[in-house]
C-alpha cells in the first residue's frame, strides 16, 4: 500500500483546510444535484454516436464548483470534465460535477460528484459526495493525506467479512480487455458495475465492494477515489506499459495535460489485488502499443489524427448508410 510520502506537521493543517472545503462543496454540489434529480431532465450527447451524454445539471454544478474554488484559492488550479481548465498549479481540484449521468438523467440514484485535490499530482484531500452511500443513503465520504476515512465528518472503518460471497466492480468491457481462460482462477465474488466510476470506488472504500477494477477511466472518475481506498486502508494499482503498480501520483502523458492521463485502476484489499494481479493478464490497447513504439507525444498526435479524419469522412459514411437503407428497399 502506497503511502504517497510522509506528512509534515504544516503540510497536515494545509490539506485538512483542503479537506474541510471540499466536503463543504461536494456537500452543496450534492445537494443542487438531489434537487435536479426530481426534475425533468434534458439531456445531450457530446458523441455524434449518441455517447457521453451530459446534463444541465452536469454545467450548473461544474461551473457552482469552479466559481467556489477560485474565489476561495484563487492561486490553485481548477480541472473539470465538462469545462476542462489549467492543470499548471501546484495545487490543482480535479473535479466530476456528476458522474453516472446516465444513470442521474434515467432516473437510477447512482451518481456522485467527486472533488480530488492534488500537489504536484499527488492527491492531498478528497470528497466525494455519493447518491448511493454505504448504508444506501445519500452521504459525503472524505479524506485527507494520512488522516484516515470518513463519512459526513465522522471517522469510517470499512466492514471486514468473509470474502465469500463479496461483490466485485469491474467494467462494461470486462471480456473484451482482459483474457477470458483466466476467470475461473480470480478472486471469489460476484462481478457488478454500477455507471459510476466514483461511486464504486467509494463502495471499495467502504469495504462494500471487495474490490474494483476499471479500464481507461479518466482523471477526474478517480482522482478523489483513489485516495478515499487509500486512506480506508486499501491498495491502488494501475497500470503502466502493460504491468500493474503501485499507485503515487499522476502524471501527464508526454508533454500533455493530466487531463489526458490514462491508465486502468485497480483498487481494494491487498490480499485480493494480490490474487488478482498474479491471475489476470491486460491486453494493452492500440493506444498503448503506439505509445511503447513512438513515445506519448507522438502517439497522441496520431490518435488525434485519426479523431479529426473519422469526423471529417461523417458526410461520407452518412451517405452510404443512406444508399444501404435505400438498396435494402427496393
Amino acid at each position: 500500500m502506497t503511502t504517497y510520502g510522509a506528512v509534515s506537521r504544516q503540510e497536515a493543517g494545509e490539506v485538512a483546510e483542503l479537506e474541510a472545503a471540499a466536503v463543504a462543496l461536494a456537500r452543496t454540489a450534492g445537494d443542487e444535484l438531489l434537487r435536479r434529480f426530481a426534475a425533468p431532465v434534458s439531456v445531450r450527447y457530446k458523441s455524434s454516436r449518441g455517447r457521453d451524454p451530459v446534463t444541465e445539471a452536469d454545467e450548473a454544478v461544474e461551473a457552482l464548483l469552479r466559481r467556489e474554488v477560485r474565489r476561495r484559492f484563487p492561486a490553485h488550479g481548477f480541472l473539470g470534465e465538462e469545462g476542462g481548465g489549467d492543470a499548471a498549479a501546484e495545487f490543482l481540484w480535479v473535479v466530476d460535477p456528476l458522474d453516472g449521468t446516465a444513470n442521474f438523467a434515467n432516473g437510477v440514484p447512482i451518481f456522485s460528484v467527486s472533488i480530488g485535490v492534488l500537489r504536484r499530482g499527488v492527491p492531498v484531500a478528497a470528497a466525494l459526495f455519493t447518491a448511493f452511500g454505504p448504508d444506501g443513503t445519500p452521504c459525503v465520504l472524505h479524506a485527507r493525506r494520512g488522516g484516515g476515512l470518513h463519512r459526513d465528518g465522522a471517522r469510517y472503518v470499512p466492514r471486514t467479512a468473509s470474502a465469500r460471497g463479496r461483490l466485485v466492480g469491474v467494467p462494461a468491457g470486462f471480456h473484451r480487455r482482459f483474457r477470458q481462460r483466466l476467470l475461473r482462477r480470480l478472486p471469489s465474488g460476484e462481478t457488478r458495475s454500477l455507471g459510476s466510476i466514483a461511486a464504486e470506488l467509494g463502495l471499495v472504500a467502504c469495504g462494500r465492494l471487495r474490490f474494483g477494477l476499471w479500464e481507461s477511466p479518466k482523471i477526474w472518475d478517480v482522482a478523489a477515489g483513489m485516495l478515499l481506498v487509500h486512506e480506508g486502508g486499501g491498495s491502488v494499482l494501475v497500470t503502466r506499459a502493460g504491468r500493474w503498480e503501485p499507485f503515487e501520483s499522476f502524471q501527464a502523458p508526454g508533454r500533455r495535460s493530466l487531463k489526458d492521463w490514462r491508465g486502468s485502476v485497480l483498487a481494494g484489499e491487498p490480499d485480493a489485488l494480490a490474487e488478482f494481479t498474479r491471475a489476470l493478464h491486460i491486453h494493452p490497447s492500440p493506444v498503448e502499443r503506439l505509445e511503447r513504439l513512438v513515445g506519448p507525444d507522438a502517439a497522441f498526435a496520431v490518435e488525434r489524427g485519426a479523431r479529426l479524419s473519422w469526423r471529417a469522412s461523417a458526410p461520407v459514411r452518412r451517405g452510404a448508410g443512406w444508399m444501404v437503407r435505400a438498396a435494402r428497399r427496393i
